[in-house]
């Protein structure tokens, strides 16, 4: 407050001073008796920060004080995105086919989020951020019910491993790139992200529809021709793949246990990412290594799915995750923060993240391979859609952490375990073919609790 701005809020009276809080100016009345509180106000010059302004969006929009918690609403802007795209989009994927969708909405999200990095206020960048939401998970379900169709039962395992190592090394280099481009405008990291979107112009080209769907819209005849580009592709006798591959799909309908694990999942992997900065140290190390475990969680697995069952991979790392975050539940109610309780804290969150990533992975290969055909990609978005109604509660376990410190770790961990109880209530679908109608999915939950040996000599072979 300068003097003149003073003077206008005391006049001449000079037992009136100021005293300056973080978020407001306190008037007192200092007479010789007594300490009286005149007025509150803002603080009317603005506010004053420890880093650049442009350092994000925090401090370039003065989300502080009476705007307090905006910035944490852009996050659930964009998981709520993620919600409606699981729950708009499959149907459209279904309907139009998975490659146009996978592309336009790849497309879109490029433009949504170059415009969010150079969004000039708070009100342009928020709408942007929902776009961007609803686009990912638009691009992400379709490509995944994409990737499932066009590869047989035995690389399919393969097909998964290589995307979970992927989006971990993807999450892994934002951390870096964040690092690298921390003295810079976050226009710029933003604007480095929405490049990576980019790569929907050569998927133009490169990217064939999935003749399963086509064979489900009676669309034979091309259908035909990318099997026979694909069978030239690999050297192998076109017929014998038409025959394995020309039958149509039925309607089918999963248990509600898919849905909560996918619930519990979500809500646990996008919680550890939003409370990990209440970990010891550098907040930079602290996402590294929390991004990191997305890779070794990717190749293990990788392992995992080759060696065992479906279940029981995602078991394991639910196993893991739960049983780590209900560790750290029990230190955070200790409440000692001495150096090794640090160091225990940190290793329990890794390991909960390690766990919670390998069975997200394993959940989105593991879903799509119990819908038919038909509604693959429905049946995958109201999964992924049920998840956003937790993921979108995710930003605020950061208040909860804040207040009652152990409580996110003993939801999170009990979830997870729930879960892992649940999930072996669902069928074994390790090296079967898709299921093409709802025999085939009565053959799988027959034998639910059979050995994969036993189950490959009775599944569908189409």
């Amino acid at each position: 407050m300068t003097d003149l701005q003073f003077s206008k809020y005391t006049g001449s009276d000079e037992s009136i001073a100021p005293v300056y809080d973080t978020c407001n100016i306190r008037l007192y009345n200092n007479s010789l008796n007594s300490s009286t509180l005149l007025q509150t106000m803002p603080c009317i010059n603005g506010y004053e920060y420890d880093a650049p302004l442009d350092t994000s969006i925090i401090t370039e929009w003065d989300l502080v004080c009476s705007k307090s918690g905006m910035g944490e609403i852009t996050q659930s802007l964009f998981i709520a995105g993620q919600g409606i795209g699981a729950l708009v989009f499959p149907s459209f994927a279904d309907h139009y086919g998975r490659k146009p969708i996978h592309i336009l909405s790849n497309f879109i999200m490029v433009i949504s989020a170059g415009i969010s990095a150079m969004a000039p206020s708070y009100w342009i960048f928020a709408p942007t951020r929902l776009l961007c939401g609803i686009c990912q998970q638009a691009c992400l379900i379709s490509g995944t019910s994409l990737a499932c169709e066009i590869f047989p039962a035995n690389k399919r395992t393969l097909m998964s491993g290589l995307i979970a190592v992927n989006w971990g090394i993807g999450v892994t280099l934002l951390g870096v790139f964040g690092f690298l481009l921390k003295n810079y405008s976050w226009r710029v990291l933003a604007a480095v992200c929405a490049s990576t979107a980019s790569i929907c112009i050569f998927e133009m080209w490169y990217i064939k529809e999935s003749f399963r769907w086509l064979f489900a819209q009676g669309r034979l005849e091309e259908g035909k021709k990318i099997i026979a580009f694909a069978a030239k592709q690999n050297n192998v006798d076109f017929d014998a793949i038409w025959r394995k591959n020309v039958e149509y799909l039925e309607e089918l309908k999963i248990s509600f246990i898919n849905i909560f694990n996918w619930l519990m999942i979500s809500f646990t992997y996008f919680g550890i990412y939003m409370t990990s900065n209440f970990l010891a140290g550098d907040r930079f190390l602290n996402f590294f290594l929390t991004a990191s475990m997305e890779v070794i969680a990717g190749v293990i697995l990788l392992k995992t799915l080759t060696k065992f069952s479906r279940r029981n991979s995602i078991a394991g790392f639910q196993i893991l995750a739960g049983i780590s975050l209900i560790s750290l539940a029990v230190l955070k109610g200790i409440g000692e923060k001495t150096q090794t309780m640090k160091i225990l804290t940190i290793t329990f969150t890794l390991f909960g993240m390690l766990g919670a990533s390998g069975a997200f992975s394993g959940v989105w290969l593991y879903t799509p391979e119990i819908y038919p055909t038909n509604l693959r990609s429905a049946g995958t978005g109201l999964a992924s859609a049920s998840s956003r109604v937790s993921s979108m509660l995710a930003p605020l376990t950061r208040l909860m952490a804040g207040q009652v410190p152990w409580a996110p770790g003993t939801i999170f961990g009990t979830g997870c375990l729930m879960a892992c109880a649940l999930l072996f209530l669902l069928p074994e679908t390790r090296d079967q073919q898709l299921p093409q109608t709802m025999e085939d999915l009565k053959i799988l939950q027959s034998v639910k609790n059979s050995k994969v040996n036993d189950i490959e000599k009775t599944a569908s072979t189409t």
